[in-house]
């Protein structure tokens, strides 16, 4: 299993974030991984939002090994690229 954990400091409250993310409709919009959102903390003001995705590849550890040749850093990239996009659509609503 391989893990990827990114944050982001959005300019918009965590409410609207909240309303935003949990909206399935909106995944489309934003996210380019998705697997399941585990947990938010509310602040005062903007919004810290940390996003983590796991990666199960197939046939255990000899797939995993595979995988992670093949993949290098981009489940790193694609993850802060969801929220970069994430970011662009919240602060420019």
């Amino acid at each position: 299993m391989s893990s990827v954990h990114t944050s982001i400091d959005i300019d918009a409250p965590p409410e609207t974030v909240w309303e935003f993310v949990m909206d399935p409709t909106n995944a489309d919009k934003w996210v380019t991984i998705h697997r399941g959102l585990k947990d938010h903390d509310n602040g005062n003001g903007g919004t810290h939002f940390d996003y983590e995705n796991e990666f199960h590849a197939p046939f255990g550890p000899l797939g995993a090994v595979a995988t992670r040749a093949l993949t290098g850093g981009v489940p790193k990239r694609e993850a802060d690229a969801s929220l970069k996009k994430l970011k662009q659509i919240l602060e420019n609503r």
